[in-house]
């Protein structure tokens, strides 16, 4: 082996040692000790790219030119390679190789020499990152695999490639990043400065949180550091993340929180349902009945009628309280959630927390208090959810409970109803001149998911029309399909979940949200956060505990 090294020339043991060297200085010394005997034509068809290549995508324009120099005065210098099974692999000239293809040639001048994978993987590195100007997740994916195939460390590498350690380092870190992040960096929108800071985060939300800052705040590398430095009480003291029930909706979550019951037995699947014994159309959460907006005691349906399963907050054997903004604090789903007159309202976050606070400054016993806080879900679907606007509501919440911390015997768990997705198309709106002769009832659900109630003999033709209009952005099924996947829960459905269900159920692509039903008009376009669809973003939850 070390005969075999030593003919090589110097530059390659430099190049394979501790010793740093430039690409041009391996190539010359090669080129000088060859021989004219031992430069050779050699058939294009013959010969193959380097399988350890960094490099997936050539600048075309530059290829051009180089194929017309060859095309006027030849290959100037020649391709190094390497003997194969079949034909030869490049060493070092792809893009001569490539430029002379396009020039018409049949054949090309090379030198062969006999390197090991781990020294074709070190030049093919080398040529690109000092001469062809590798993009930055090409360099990661190089250094990357040359740390992995041959067992060096980022000392190591660094000093065979002749950067420093911490350019290895930061380059390595990027890869940590989630790919459309990475492209970001690709198309400049955001600073390898900022990719930097991006990879000391390890939760792929958060991430996506920063990045979006980033791009909307027009946020510096040190404004980053400093956020990420200052990290939110709420995310430290955050024990994991959850799953909610699905449908990932308001109108679903919250009961199941409250009675601790998955829908399959409270029944309750959004904002927008149907009552089968009086066929009403109703909002659930605002006891309403969808197209005249009159409260549902007027069709003698009672609370009871709708809220099937008790809150355990009222079974609670200690003093209880609840805090809903004012306008649902006597609303029959608050009384739902606790029917005695502990039931407090705000006008806001910071009026909340100090009434919060006032009362039970004063109880001398054990409590319970639940607070109803909608300001991140309203902020993320008129926002988006990594704006500031959102990012100043959480700051708002972080700050409060930063001020209770500290106050002995309080126990604060903090959850969500359901996840969020930013929306990255244009709004859906289903067409009821079209399909109203399907429906003996409107959609209902949501706007992520909806369930279709459809008369008998008209499945079909219902299906064919959804799918035609609808296959790239939403998945359709037959609503027995999820029954029977336990979507809705682990055990068999109440009947009054199965009297809530339609005959079939549309799930949205995440990023995709749907209209489907006419009041909703003025949303069409406006939404820019979503939920209630299966994606992660708007099913994984956070499980914090501050004690």
């Amino acid at each position: 082996m070390e005969t075999k090294k030593k003919a090589l020339g110097r530059g390659l043991e430099q190049l394979f040692s501790s010793e740093a060297i430039d690409f041009d200085t391996f190539e010359n010394n090669i080129m000088e000790s060859a021989k004219e005997s031992d430069i050779i034509e050699i058939p294009l068809s013959e010969i193959r790219t380097n399988p350890y290549q960094p490099r997936k995508s050539f600048n075309q324009e530059a290829l051009d030119e180089l194929a017309t120099s060859i095309k006027n005065y030849g290959v100037f210098q020649p391709i190094i390679v390497k003997k194969s099974i079949k034909g030869y692999e490049i060493v070092a000239g792809e893009r001569r190789s490539i430029a002379a293809r396009r020039a018409g040639l049949v054949e090309v001048p090379a030198i062969i020499k006999d390197f090991t994978d781990d020294e074709m993987m070190s030049i093919a590195l080398l040529e690109n990152i000092q001469r062809e100007n590798l993009n930055i997740i090409e360099e990661a994916n190089a250094y990357k695999k040359m740390i992995d195939v041959m067992g060096l460390t980022q000392e190591e590498l660094a000093n065979k490639v002749g950067k420093s350690r911490s350019h290895i380092t930061n380059i390595l870190g990027i890869l940590k990043l989630p790919k459309k992040v990475q492209d970001m960096v690709l198309n400049n929108k955001i600073s390898m400065g900022h990719a930097r800071s991006l990879s000391k985060l390890d939760d792929e939300m958060q991430i996506f949180e920063m990045t979006d800052r980033i791009i909307n705040e027009n946020l510096s590398v040190r404004d980053v550091e400093n956020i990420i430095s200052n990290e939110g009480y709420e995310k430290k003291n955050k024990i994991k993340d959850i799953q909610t029930v699905n449908p990932s909706t308001t109108g679903c979550a919250i009961p199941s929180i409250l009675t601790g019951e998955y829908p399959e037995k409270h029944g309750m699947l959004g904002w927008l349902s149907y009552y089968r014994p009086k066929s009403i159309e109703y909002f659930p959460v605002l006891f309403q009945e969808r197209r005249t907006g009159k409260n549902l005691a007027s069709f003698s349906i009672n609370s009871k009628d709708i809220y099937k399963v008790d809150s355990v907050i009222n079974s609670l054997k200690r003093k209880t309280y609840a805090l809903f903004p004012n306008y649902m604090k006597d609303s029959e789903f608050s009384k739902f959630a606790l029917n005695t007159n502990n039931r407090l309202g705000y006008n806001s976050i910071t009026e909340a927390f100090k009434v919060f606070k006032t009362n039970i400054a004063k109880l001398t016993e054990e409590t319970f208090t639940y607070m109803y806080l909608p300001d991140v879900d309203s902020k993320s679907h008129k926002y988006g959810v990594y704006s500031k606007e959102v990012s100043e509501v959480i700051n708002e919440i972080d700050t409060e409970l930063k001020q209770i911390n500290g106050k002995e015997n309080i126990e604060i768990i903090i959850t969500a109803d359901h996840g969020q997705t930013n929306v990255t198309e244009k709004g859906l709106k289903i067409d009821l001149k079209k399909y109203n002769k399907f429906f003996y009832a409107l959609p209902g659900i949501d706007a992520g998911t909806a369930t279709y109630y459809i008369k008998d003999g008209q499945e079909e033709e219902f299906k064919r029309n959804f799918d035609l209009d609808f296959k790239d952005k939403m998945f359709l099924f037959k609503t027995e399909e999820l029954i029977e996947n336990k979507v809705f829960g682990p055990t068999d459905l109440s009947s009054y979940m199965k009297s809530n269900l339609g005959e079939y159920i549309s799930i949205c692509k995440e990023g995709i949200y749907w209209i489907n039903c006419e009041e909703d008009d003025e949303l069409l376009n406006n939404l820019k956060g979503s939920h209630s669809g299966f994606s992660k973003n708007e099913i994984m939850i956070p499980l914090i505990i501050i004690n």
